[in-house]
């Protein structure tokens, strides 16, 4: 390397320049001046150049300058190399500078053959004048429209401005119309809901149907009396999917009549067959569903089950027709009781005066028997119109009908098996022990005669409580605890017919002279005098069973005590004033009385009587007045002389307990009373007992 360049630099024995001169110094002045003044001119360019290329680096051939500008500065470096080869003969570096020199005019010259056509396509002067004054045009026209389109949207701004306000202000209002829309669908839906909760929650079946009569929509009660499982299953059925074809063809016929003619159908009662086979009474009411133009686009039907509410209706008839009998068997017999008093009175009367062998004797017995059956008849009839006079006391039932049972094993006879279940832990009750002594007597002879071939008698007693379920279902009854008899047999049973009427006196089903159609009648009155409740169920060929709930007592039993029969004799001297206002009993009592000694004051109406013990100037040991008589009643008389005559004993008959000495049967305490119909014999020892008592 050092080599080739000390070659480069050596002059091999060439002569310089300034030979050739001859040292002439102008001319090598001048040589020496013009390639100094050519070179400095050639290394200037490419400085030029260079500067031009940094200001213009988006030049798209900016690499020709940077080529022509290394074949300027080898020219440059080849004027410097003559200067130098003046005054020393370098030539083999003035020729590979030329070397040089002429490779890059070589390429540079190449390249301008590749960057002239593009350069001949660069804008002229001119023309890119004439490009400007079109693009100094254009932007002035940009600048135009760019402060039109400013304008414009200073204008756009302002009017999104004021739409921006007023979208603000609609969607706020918007805003608070679908919250108030909300707020009314929530209202509605609300509404919607509690209407279908008290639709889906009433008794009543509710439903609708279209046009073509068939089921659109149905509450829960509708739902369940079909048995269908939900709202979905039954829409779109028709009455014939539901019911049985003459049911369905009823009931079409009325849809029809509703949505073809308009015409409404209420209050219309069938009969429907449930799920259970039992047979319900239905009300129903349909009614045409029309639009705002008056056109008929369905029907509303509102149903209700009457059954229970049919019970109930026939429960309080058969109670008030119970009563209206009662009533009018009482009055018969209290007005039979006075009439009775003076015919078995008379009777006996006219016994006691006959000789043992008279023949009118047997005659007169025969009148004191059916006087005495017409009595019996009478006292069964009070106790069905609840007027016969009792002395309630408390009771265990089993200890009356364990009693009882020798008797009614004699009643019923040995084909029959009595059967005794009784609670061990059984409560109290309060009744008269001979009254329920008579029922369980009947009932137990009413299952014998249904039982002519033989068969079981069942007695029952249970404690029971009777809640407001079958209170309701029974009108009669109220809730609370019972002591329940129960008679069951095995016997023929009864249809519904004869089940409606065999609590009514007189009705019987057994043969003439078997019965005189008073045993359940009686049972009757005695349980609803005692405050209870009798029940019946049969059915033909399955027996009968009457059920009797007599009221719980929380009262304790009273020790019993034994008493005698009085052997006081009848016989007595006192002054009695008797007061009644029928004129055979009066006739009758005053014989008797006279009869056993007494002296008896006496006078038709009670205002001779009052005036009588007022004039008597004798003592008067005891009153005997009847309880009911015209214009002033037994009590009041006897409260009127009692202000005359203090202290005296009073004692009071009657066949009737609609008074002020009887309520409900049941005698005030300390009262003394006789019952009519009454004997000789039983007034005569009623008398003689007050009198003994101090």
């Amino acid at each position: 390397m050092m080599q080739s360049l000390l070659k480069l630099l050596s002059p091999d024995g060439f002569m310089p320049h300034g030979h050739c001169y001859f040292w002439n110094p102008e001319l090598v002045s001048l040589h020496v001046i013009s390639d100094s003044l050519i070179a400095l001119a050639y290394f200037s360019i490419p400085v030029t150049l260079l500067h031009f290329l940094r200001k213009k680096r988006d030049l798209p051939f900016n690499w020709i300058f940077l080529a022509f500008g290394v074949f300027i500065l080898a020219c440059g470096t080849t004027h410097v190399v003559e200067i130098w080869n003046v005054w020393n003969a370098s030539y083999w570096l003035a020729g590979a500078i030329k070397a040089i020199t002429a490779i890059a005019s070589v390429s540079t010259a190449v390249a301008l053959v590749w960057v002239v056509p593009q350069a001949l396509a660069l804008r002229s002067p001119e023309e890119l004048e004439r490009i400007n004054f079109l693009l100094e045009k254009e932007i002035a026209e940009r600048k135009r429209a760019e402060q039109e389109v400013r304008i414009l949207n200073s204008e756009l701004e302002q009017r999104v401005t004021e739409r921006t306000y007023q979208l603000t202000s609609s969607n706020e209002a918007l805003r608070q119309e679908i919250a108030t829309r909300l707020r009314a669908e929530e209202a509605l839906a609300s509404e919607r809901n509690l209407l279908r909760t008290l639709i889906d929650n009433l008794p009543d079946y509710i439903y609708t149907k279209d046009t073509s009569a068939r089921f659109v929509l149905s509450n829960q009660a509708h739902l369940e009396l079909l048995q269908a499982p939900s709202e979905g299953d039954l829409a779109g059925k028709s009455v014939y999917d539901v019911f049985s074809e003459e049911l369905a063809s009823r009931h079409d016929k009325d849809d029809r009549q509703v949505l073809n003619f308009g015409q409404a159908i209420r209050d219309r009662e069938d009969e429907f067959v449930d799920h259970l086979g039992r047979t319900r009474s239905h009300l129903t009411t349909k009614l045409p569903l029309v639009d705002r133009t008056g056109q008929t686009v369905g029907l509303i039907g509102v149903g209700r089950d009457i059954t229970d509410h049919k019970q109930l209706e026939e429960q309080l008839f058969q109670s008030q027709k119970m009563e209206a009998i009662g009533r009018l068997a009482g009055g018969i017999a209290h007005d039979f009781n006075n009439i009775l008093t003076a015919i078995l009175g008379y009777a006996e009367f006219s016994e006691l005066s006959l000789s043992a062998d008279d023949p009118l004797r047997a005659n007169l017995e025969e009148i004191h028997r059916a006087g005495t059956r017409a009595a019996e008849l009478t006292r069964q009839l009070l106790a069905f119109a609840r007027k016969q006079i009792i002395e309630p006391r408390v009771v265990n039932v089993n200890e009356v009908i364990l009693k009882m049972n020798k008797m009614l094993s004699r009643l019923i006879g040995e084909n029959i098996e009595l059967v005794k279940e009784l609670e061990p832990e059984l409560g109290l009750t309060k009744m008269d022990p001979s009254q329920f002594e008579q029922i369980v007597i009947n009932l137990v002879v009413n299952a014998r005669d249904a039982m002519p071939q033989g068969g079981r008698v069942v007695l029952e007693t249970h404690n029971v409580d009777l809640d407001d379920e079958y209170c309701r279902q029974n009108v009669e009854v109220s809730p609370g605890s019972y002591i329940q008899l129960s008679v069951s047999d095995t016997g023929i049973g009864m249809d519904a017919r004869t089940r409606s009427q065999v609590f009514e006196p007189f009705f019987t089903t057994k043969e003439k002279d078997k019965g005189t159609g008073l045993g359940l009648a009686t049972c009757y009155g005695i349980v609803k005098q005692a405050g209870g409740h009798i029940w019946l169920y049969s059915e033909p060929a399955n027996g009968t069973t009457v059920k009797i709930y007599l009221p719980h007592t929380s009262e304790s039993k009273p020790e019993q005590t034994s008493s005698e029969l009085s052997t006081i004799p009848l016989e007595g001297t006192e002054t009695i004033l008797l007061v009644e206002d029928e004129p055979s009993v009066r006739e009758l009592a005053k014989q008797i009385l006279a009869k056993q000694g007494y002296k008896v004051l006496t006078a038709p109406t009670v205002d001779e009587v009052l005036q009588l013990a007022q004039d008597y100037a004798g003592p008067i040991d005891l009153i005997v007045t009847d309880v009911v008589m015209p214009k002033m009643g037994g009590r009041q008389v006897a409260e009127h002389i009692g202000r005359v005559r203090s202290g005296i004993k009073v004692l009071f008959m009657s066949g009737h307990t609609e008074n002020a000495i009887v309520h409900q049967g049941v005698l005030e305490t300390g009262t003394e009373f006789l019952s009519k119909p009454f004997t000789p014999t039983g007034l005569a020892r009623k008398v003689r007992e007050i009198l003994e008592r101090s």
